[in-house]
């Protein structure tokens, strides 16, 4: 393999387990681990500041008159939401994911 190929792999793999790695620690939820799922789940989005969406309620939408702190949470809210989300989707084992209904809110999810 030429160096540049091996060099490009190793960058391929640094940025995949960049990805992965945050989700490893959480056991797939099968229906009945629920406690320790979300244990693990609550951790992992707290280490990662995207639990906010979890604490904080969903602002208001934004207005032209919306000032600058309320464009920076509601873009902070968004952003936690959203990844909040992909984590808890992602978690769930494929035999009970479509049992479990879908919202846009990680907080109602």
């Amino acid at each position: 393999m030429s160096n540049s190929m091996s060099s490009s792999l190793t960058g391929f793999s640094t940025a995949l387990s960049a990805v992965t790695a945050p989700n490893q620690g959480i056991p797939p939820l099968t229906g009945d681990n629920f406690a320790a799922w979300k244990d693990a789940l609550m951790l992992t989005l707290g280490l990662l500041d995207f639990d906010y969406a979890l604490r904080e309620n969903k602002p208001s939408d934004l207005t032209t008159q919306s000032t600058v702190a309320e464009q920076i949470a509601h873009e902070k809210w968004t952003r936690c939401n959203r990844m909040s989300l992909m984590f808890m989707k992602q978690s769930i084992s494929n035999a009970i994911r479509g049992a479990i209904p879908d919202f846009e809110d990680a907080k109602t999810y």
